[in-house]
């Protein structure tokens, strides 16, 4: 049954984190080769574009973190649950950007972030 746990658990994280890079690479896209500038605001839409891609390679970031606390068995403290609830709490703006369902796939992937991390802070 550990077996299966730990499995189920980088098989996940490695989806949550392929699914956040294919969407930090299309933001990248869009912001380098300047769709951004066809719309009548210019500058709140590059900055639209620019911190949905630090959002996705952030998410990437806490990906490759939760794995590394994962393999040296690392235990963490309190002020990172908090940094996964902010991310659980940033992925709810995802629903204003994009279709509902891939905010809601943005969602539970952030939630399952923060439930590792929060299994990880209890774990002895």
């Amino acid at each position: 049954m550990k077996i299966v746990k730990s499995i189920s658990f980088y098989a996940s994280i490695v989806l949550m984190m392929l699914f956040a890079f294919v969407f930090g690479v299309v933001e990248c896209r869009t912001m380098l080769s300047g769709d951004w500038m066809l719309y009548q605001n210019v500058g709140a839409e590059f900055i639209g574009y620019l911190f949905r891609f630090l959002f996705f390679a952030s998410m990437i970031g806490f990906g490759v973190f939760l794995i590394i606390v994962h393999i040296k068995h690392i235990k963490l403290s309190v002020v990172w649950t908090y940094v996964f609830v902010a991310f659980v709490i940033g992925s709810l703006f995802t629903f204003f950007f994009y279709e509902w369902y891939i905010g809601l796939i943005i969602c539970l992937g952030n939630n399952f972030l923060l439930g590792s991390s929060i299994l990880k802070l209890t774990r002895k």
